[in-house]
């Protein structure tokens, strides 16, 4: 740069400026909108006036890191940041004035860049990227080199795309679940419960479920659950909805800290609801993990934009729940008393255990003794080993298998799946006196080990029996009688054939 005409700062050399200064003017303004959206301003100012010039360039918070380049006649200023997870997302560039030459880079890798950026904005913004998306741990470079002696501002200006966290409703749940995000309008239209959401500027502690309850208003309240979610059970659980949207809704079913695994993600994915209260259908899967685990629900407006656990959604709510997933109580055994026992389910609902007293039967003198809720039942069989009744849920869905339960004066408890036991009605049930479970499906006869929750298949010959009860005789070892509507059959027992 020649300026043979310089009154100010130092001159020499025949006329060509020296820098004046170690470091030029330098301003940077990282304006934060609390801790979610940030938008970075970076502005360098008039490098041309000596008495304006400063010993460093702004640095908001330690979030912003600054390198300053210098060489004999250009100049530059870095500025560098490393996204952090929660500032991953679609931003903006908006190259508002300025000379100089500008250079963007993300990761290293240069992705923008103007010279004279003055003459070609001559002081009207320029969009550079409309959209452009940054990653957690994606390095963000912008430079700006001095070509020319000036005193013309510059400003570059990176906003975030997503809200405004004073405006977001957030998920409760411990962080291994990740974080969704739900923009709330001034006047909200859609949401869950007859609460509408409050925002939040993060996640509200604590993280179990009930941050959000506790933080401003107590809007946690569009999902009713049980106390317990009983495995192998079939529960229906309300949810409460204003206006019309899509619901998602997920289970931890093993307690691994995710929504990720298979079956933990409701089915239908965006089911289509209305206002008013819907019936949302739950299986508890067999393999479920006893214990404290959580439950997230996601309503919003868009298809498809809350149907992932995490994740930014322009409208609707969402809510987490601690639940408890529990195999039960079983109790005292019985002792064996001489009366008759059965399981039958009372106006389609679910099983029941009933006493009969089998000395008066013109009477038919019945007794309910538990409400086997939420099972359907069958196969009752007691097992003298123990003193303990056991029965088979009837599947509710062809991808789900039989669970073994076992009954006690106080409750049930679920022992779990068993294997290689085909999905269908098992109807009748014994044990002999070493403790194995027999049920039968058509023409075969499974044998249950009710500890391992395995069993064997054992081929019956002759014609099919589809039995509707079958009982050991104590004083013949091997042996089982069975009977259907027409017939009484007498199996013996063989390895796996009979």
């Amino acid at each position: 740069m020649y300026d043979p005409n310089t009154t100010g700062g130092d001159s020499g050399y025949n006329g060509w400026i020296q820098p004046y200064a170690v470091k030029p003017i330098g301003t940077l303004v990282y304006k934060t909108l609390a801790k979610t959206a940030r938008s970075l301003d970076i502005s360098v100012l008039g490098w041309g006036n000596a008495s304006a010039i400063t010993d460093g360039i702004g640095d908001d918070a330690g979030y912003i890191g600054t390198k300053y380049l210098a060489s004999d006649w250009d100049r530059s200023v870095e500025f560098t940041h490393k996204i952090a997870a929660i500032e991953a997302g679609n931003y903006s560039f908006n190259l508002k004035a300025g000379d100089d030459h500008v250079k963007i880079y993300k990761n290293g890798i240069l992705i923008y860049s103007i010279k004279d950026a003055y003459a070609q904005t001559n002081t009207a913004p320029v969009l550079i990227f409309p959209s452009y998306a940054l990653a957690s741990g994606d390095v963000l470079t912008v430079v700006i080199i001095e070509e020319h002696q000036g005193n013309t501002a510059l400003n570059i200006e990176i906003t975030p795309l997503f809200p405004s966290p004073c405006t977001l409703d957030y998920g409760d749940a411990p962080a291994t679940y990740g974080r969704p995000t739900h923009s709330i309008p001034v006047l909200p239209t859609l949401y869950l419960g007859n609460v509408a959401p409050d925002s939040e500027l993060s996640a509200a502690t604590p993280l179990i479920g009930t941050g959000d309850d506790a933080t401003g208003t107590d809007d946690e309240d569009g999902i009713t659950l049980p106390a317990n979610l009983m495995i192998g059970s079939k529960i229906t659980l309300p949810v409460i909805v204003k206006g019309t949207g899509y619901l998602n809704a997920w289970f931890d079913w093993n307690a691994d800290g995710d929504f990720a695994d298979p079956g933990e993600q409701l089915l239908p994915i965006d089911q289509n609801v209305v206002a008013g209260t819907t019936q949302l259908s739950v299986d508890v899967p067999a393999t479920a993990v006893a214990g404290v685990s959580y439950a997230r629900f996601r309503l919003c407006s868009t298809l498809s934009s809350c149907n992932t656990p995490t994740g930014n959604a322009s409208s609707g709510e969402v809510e987490d729940y601690q639940i408890t997933i529990s195999k039960g109580f079983a109790g005292t055994p019985y002792t064996c008393d001489g009366y008759f026992y059965q399981i039958r389910r009372v106006s389609n609902g679910p099983s029941r255990l009933f006493r009969i007293d089998r000395l008066n039967p013109s009477a038919y003198a019945q007794t309910e003794l538990l409400d086997l809720s939420p099972y359907t039942l069958n196969a009752l069989a007691l097992n003298k080993q123990d003193g303990y009744f056991y029965a088979l849920t009837q599947p509710t869905s062809a991808a789900l298998q039989p669970t073994l339960i076992k009954i006690g004066q106080s409750g049930t408890e679920v022992l779990g799946t068993v294997s290689v036991l085909p999905n269908t009605n098992y109807v009748a049930g014994t044990f002999d006196s070493a403790g194995n479970y027999y049920v039968s499906s058509g023409n075969t006869l499974y044998k249950i080990n009710i500890s391992t929750q395995t069993s064997t298949a054992i081929t019956l010959s002759g014609s099919t029996l589809s039995p509707g009860d079958m009982a050991v005789n104590p004083n013949e070892s091997g042996v089982i009688y069975a009977a259907n509507v027409s017939s009484l059959y007498r199996i013996v027992v063989s390895g796996t054939s009979t």
